[in-house]
């Protein structure tokens, strides 16, 4: 197997692991397999030999995205995370590392969203989606809004959030 498929088969099942571990963590309040696996994910991904130009810009990118768009919806009133570490009024540590360890994909398992740029918004909507839905169901997270409102605004965050972070990847 080539270095470039080792490569994406690693970032792809590292991000996997990473995701579940967020999550699950999220929902039963054990932070420490958010920490370990999005540090195993990043330290393999960030290696000069495997680093991408912008995998750097694209972290500090998607933590500040993590803390405006995910903030938001805990001012609003429209979400409530089972695990607030560590503080209730801002973005989650593990959803904070989840973003983060997304982005690390975009130049590696998902480089092929950032050749077809229609794709990011789209993809961003419904992977976004998605992802809280699949949250709800693991009990990480809880929406207290009407739902059609708060999947209209996690469907619009997400498409804009994507399309960022795909303009800002090599």
């Amino acid at each position: 197997m080539s270095p470039e498929r080792i490569n994406f088969v690693v970032n792809a099942t590292l991000f996997q692991i990473c995701w579940f571990a967020c999550v699950i963590g999220g929902a039963k309040g054990v932070i420490w397999p958010a920490i370990l696996s999005f540090s195993a994910l990043a330290i393999f991904q960030l290696r000069p030999s495997r680093r991408a130009k912008s995998d750097l810009k694209l972290l500090f990118a998607s933590l500040v995205l993590a803390l405006i768009v995910d903030s938001t919806w805990i001012h609003l009133g429209w979400i409530k995370y089972s695990t607030p570490v560590p503080f209730e009024f801002i973005t989650p540590l593990w959803i904070a590392l989840l973003w983060m360890a997304f982005s690390i994909t975009l130049n590696h398992s998902l480089t092929w969203i950032n050749k077809h740029p229609l794709l990011a918004p789209v993809l961003g909507a419904m992977g976004g989606v998605l992802s809280y839905w699949a949250g709800i169901r693991l009990g990480a997270v809880t929406f207290h809004a009407d739902p059609i409102l708060i999947t209209i605004g996690l469907a619009i965050a997400w498409a804009a959030s994507l399309q960022i972070l795909s303009k800002l990847s090599d």
